[in-house]
């Protein structure tokens, strides 16, 4: 993998403080720079390491990082200002938007393939509005191949536009975004704002690397049996809340994470079986086999399923992997990875469904590796269901 390595000491730094603070704290991180002159434009780098750009001194700036394993981080991050600069005029904004996939390379296929769904999700939304598409046509910047679009819109009676230019790096989508006054779309500094844009391949790996979730969020099952640790919630990665659902003898939370570029999800499910009698090697592997492993391959064989078998703190574990043909719902899913582990009269079983790529980014043994299982701690707490009384109309009463 090409990794993007950190450049200057102050990047460096800033990367390293991020990976170690909770997570709450930085995930809506905003700056602020006060500039009470005339309009002031300035080389702006972004923390992401993904591009440099001509940006008014004054602007607002997000970011948000994604630690997927040990020593590699993905961004979200965006910066926005008006095109002079000035919080009162406010007519013409501009807006930088990086997000980063935690799978492989972009491909020039995929790379295609993004670029024109991209193109027709914002024409889509636009058309519904009423916005007329002017332009729509592939491009090339700097080596890196997008999208440029123009759509104008007509609001209170004034003609307005949309000026956007998407492109793809190696891990990187980065959008840049101008709106305003139609008349106004291609002048002079509207102009500049788009031609300084500097784009880099790569993503960023730490040199020291943190513990694997630190500033994430635990969440334990319902029946106290179980608690995962998960990301917060972000509208990027991760912008659904886990669900969670219970019985006295089964329970199972279910939490989704998007990839942002790819515009794929991998899908997280812990389930809990508490069982009659003590749990068995034979007891687990039939359920691993008959309540996960044949919802994905047809015709499967519980005599041909290789697991890999550990014992880990006093707790046996089973661990196996699947290729499988993807589901109609999710044609891009082709891997399935199941880790089950029994203790006492309870068996977990973890599956992750995702694909090749983001299998091989280490995100999926990571999440299983966070689980905490504690089968002592059951305590079944049924849901509480509100009792509405039928009372007779008046019609009825005597």
């Amino acid at each position: 993998m090409a990794f993007y390595k950190i450049r200057g000491v102050i990047r460096y730094i800033f990367i390293f403080l991020i990976i170690l603070m909770p997570a709450n704290v930085f995930a809506q991180f905003e700056e602020n720079e006060e500039d009470k002159n005339e309009v002031k434009w300035e080389r702006f780098e972004s923390m992401t390491g993904v591009f440099t750009t001509k940006f008014p001194q004054k602007y607002k700036y997000k970011i948000y990082p994604f630690r997927f394993n040990e020593d590699t981080v993905a961004f979200s991050g965006e910066i926005a200002s008006t095109l002079d600069g000035q919080d009162k005029t406010n007519e013409k904004s501009i807006l930088i938007k990086v997000t980063q996939t935690f799978g492989d390379p972009l491909t020039r296929v995929e790379v295609d393939s993004i670029l024109n769904s991209e193109a027709r999700k914002y024409i889509k939304s636009m058309r519904s509005v009423g916005g007329v598409v002017i332009a729509n046509e592939s491009i090339k910047h700097n080596g890196f191949f997008g999208k440029r679009l123009y759509i104008t819109y007509t609001e209170n009676g004034q003609k307005y536009g949309m000026r956007m230019n998407i492109f793809l790096t190696d891990y990187s989508k980065v959008e840049q975004v101008l709106t305003g006054p139609a008349k106004t779309m291609y002048s002079y500094r509207s102009d500049d704002f788009f031609s300084s844009l500097k784009l880099h391949d790569g993503i960023t790996s730490i040199e020291k690397p943190a513990p694997f979730a630190r500033g994430w969020r635990e969440v334990t099952s319902k029946n106290n049996i179980f608690t995962v640790t998960l990301p917060p919630k972000n509208l990027d990665y991760a912008p659904m809340e886990p669900t969670l659902k219970s019985s006295k003898r089964k329970e199972y939370l279910l939490f989704e994470i998007v990839d942002p570029v790819r515009n794929q999800s991998l899908f997280y499910s812990v389930y809990s079986y508490k069982l009659k009698e003590k749990a068995s090697y034979e007891m687990a592997k039939n359920i691993l086999f008959s309540s996960h492993v044949t919802k994905f391959v047809k015709n499967a064989s519980i005599d041909h399923l290789k697991t890999e078998n550990s014992f880990v703190d006093g707790i046996n574990v089973m661990f196996t992997k699947l290729i499988v043909s993807s589901p109609a719902r999710f044609p891009y899913i082709d891997t399935i990875m199941l880790e089950a582990r029994y203790k006492d009269d309870t068996v977990v079983v973890q599956e992750i469904m995702t694909t090749a790529g983001h299998a091989r980014s280490g995100l999926p043994r990571n999440l299983m590796s966070t689980l905490k299982f504690h089968p002592e701690k059951y305590k079944y707490t049924p849901s509480k269901t509100k009792k509405v009384k039928k009372e007779k109309s008046d019609d009825t009463k005597k």
